[in-house]
């Protein structure tokens, strides 16, 4: 039986190019071996909005200030534990 894999996926005003990424993703990967989480970063703009409406199974946590990197995977890391 093999793990499944959890991507998580950092967005900062780019939500784009998160949603073709994650698109390939998903065309590239069977469903049932990994979960998708997106963090955005506190974007200026509509990102948190678009990620949902084009990203219905995925989970989206909008942070509401900009992290650094490292406290941001950590933080996401215990979130999926």
């Amino acid at each position: 039986m093999l793990n499944k894999v959890c991507f998580i996926i950092l967005n900062y005003n780019n939500y784009t190019d998160t949603i073709n990424c994650i698109h390939s993703l998903q065309s590239t990967i069977r469903r049932d071996m990994y979960d998708i989480i997106v963090v955005d970063n506190n974007s200026s703009n509509d990102s948190v909005s678009q990620l949902r409406k084009c990203l219905n199974d995925v989970e989206i946590i909008p942070n509401k200030v900009n992290r650094v990197l490292r406290p941001e995977i950590e933080y996401n890391f215990r979130q999926v534990s």
